[in-house]
């Protein structure tokens, strides 16, 4: 049987007689799964981490609305607060990518 390029690599999961030794995405806890690719030790838990990227989603969009909104009323001088503000957000957004992109790639989910 050919895996998907996308599935986890076997070594991410330990197999016991009880099936696949995993941890949950949502909680962080241990539970056996019957299948390969199991993700979350619940339909609860399931239910969190989809209700979860629906709101990240939300607040990216109000994000990038509000800061869409601080450049257009930025004037074409450094002297505004619209300025300093949007200056703080790019340093603290720079700062942050250069956190991700210096992380290992196993702590990145």
């Amino acid at each position: 049987m050919t895996e998907r390029s996308n599935a986890p690599q076997l070594a991410d999961f330990e197999r016991d007689e009880f099936g696949y030794r995993v941890w949950c995405l949502e909680c962080g806890e241990e539970f056996h799964a019957k299948r390969y690719g199991a993700k979350f030790c619940s339909a609860t838990c399931r239910q969190r981490a989809h209700r979860a990227k629906d709101n990240h989603h939300k607040v990216i969009a109000a994000a990038n609305d509000a800061v869409t909104a601080l450049i257009e009323q930025t004037p074409v001088t450094r002297h505004s607060l619209s300025y300093d503000a949007l200056a703080e957000i790019a340093r603290r957004a720079l700062a942050r990518i250069a956190v991700v992109e210096t992380a290992p790639k196993d702590t990145l989910l």
